[in-house]
């Protein structure tokens, strides 16, 4: 980390304020600078046109923190917190996701005033309760930077490794299940309770009544719900570069055999995220059949995307599905003795939130 010579320095060249809307261009340009991260798939992930509007789409309030360079007026660094409503620990809290922690090539390698963003995230939102983060399990730089306690710095107290799932239908008969539509006040009446952590309070944010699919018996009732989260026309995943294997398998229609569609280099995926899910009783084998009926109605996607924390009951209703998976690590974020943590509830973080 910068030595406090360096945070005088950086202070005399740099400000930190507020990115504001007039700002859209110059955080769209942090966000493509970078190159994909990722194993034998490399990913970049984008949130174009504008990064801001993209990040309040999923929250109640988003604030962005952004180093400028005052030499030239340039955005060279930022940082961002989407606030919402959640559960955690059985209460509704205010709880802010940090994310988009990113900075232009030429400024990486001494990227300045780290600890004074953050102070300055803590100062601009008081009313959240709990922090919380996802760091690629394989983004071995970025846990160095941020899992090691420093001066000045929050501390990042792991709470379990997050698992995004990326699957499609394999065939045309996938379920006799009654899909339904439903509506978000059914939705969230039936996700109400607080028996899982980070769960939205109510419904998804971003999602309407036409996005709510459920899976009902022959009386009506909801066996397993979810809804529809349709991202990708501001929040893309655009691979860079396949290696290994998938190098030889992106030139194959492995959709063919139930894999995920692989998008070609450099085209942005055609996805839907899976929001809000749950069962009655969480029964895997409803939300087995849930999955398998949505996937069939969305087979001109190229996948369907699904978060889960390791261990997760829902983990049994993927068996048998051809997937890609990637692996995350979840940690709450503490600035002080007034952040929350975790108890031992299962995790219910969507994996459109992230």
């Amino acid at each position: 980390m910068n030595s406090p010579s360096r945070h005088e320095s950086a202070a005399s060249k740099y400000r930190i304020e507020l990115a504001g809307e007039q700002d859209a261009a110059a955080l769209d340009a942090i966000y493509n600078s970078d190159d994909g991260f990722g194993g034998e798939i490399a990913v970049k992930f984008s949130r174009a046109p504008d990064p801001r509007a993209s990040l309040l789409a999923e929250a109640d309030d988003v604030v962005i923190p952004v180093v400028r360079e005052i030499a030239t007026d340039r955005l060279v660094g930022m940082g961002a917190c989407t606030i919402r409503q959640a559960w955690v620990n059985g209460r509704p809290e205010t709880v802010g996701y940090l994310t988009g922690l990113k900075a232009l090539p030429e400024y990486r390698r001494g990227v300045p005033l780290i600890p004074q963003v953050y102070a300055f995230l803590r100062e601009q939102t008081p009313q959240v309760r709990c922090y919380y983060t996802t760091i690629l399990s394989e983004n071995l730089l970025a846990r160095r930077l941020l899992e090691r306690r420093r001066p000045g710095m929050p501390e990042y107290r792991l709470v379990g490794e997050y698992l995004s799932y990326f699957f499609r239908a394999r065939d045309l008969l996938l379920s006799r299940a009654q899909l339904t539509g439903g509506t978000l006040a059914e939705l969230g009446e039936l996700n109400a309770g607080g028996a899982q952590n980070l769960t939205a309070v109510g419904a998804p944010p971003g999602v309407r009544d036409s996005d709510v699919r459920m899976l009902r018996g022959r009386d009506g009732q909801p066996l397993a719900w979810c809804a529809l989260h349709d991202q990708h026309a501001s929040k893309q995943y655009v691979i860079t570069r396949y290696g290994g294997h998938y190098e030889r398998l992106a030139r194959l229609p492995v959709h063919w055999v139930g894999y995920p569609r692989l998008p070609k280099v450099g085209v942005p995926a055609n996805y839907l995220a899976i929001s809000g899910l749950g069962a009655l009783a969480d029964d895997p084998d409803a939300v087995r059949r849930l999955l398998r009926a949505v996937a069939g109605e969305h087979r001109d996607r190229d996948f369907l995307m699904l978060g889960l924390p390791k261990g997760h009951g829902f983990e049994a209703a993927l068996q048998g599905v051809r997937t890609i998976t990637y692996a995350s690590l979840l940690y709450t974020v503490h600035f002080d003795d007034e952040c929350l943590g975790l108890d031992d509830r299962p995790i219910g973080l969507d994996v459109a939130l992230l």
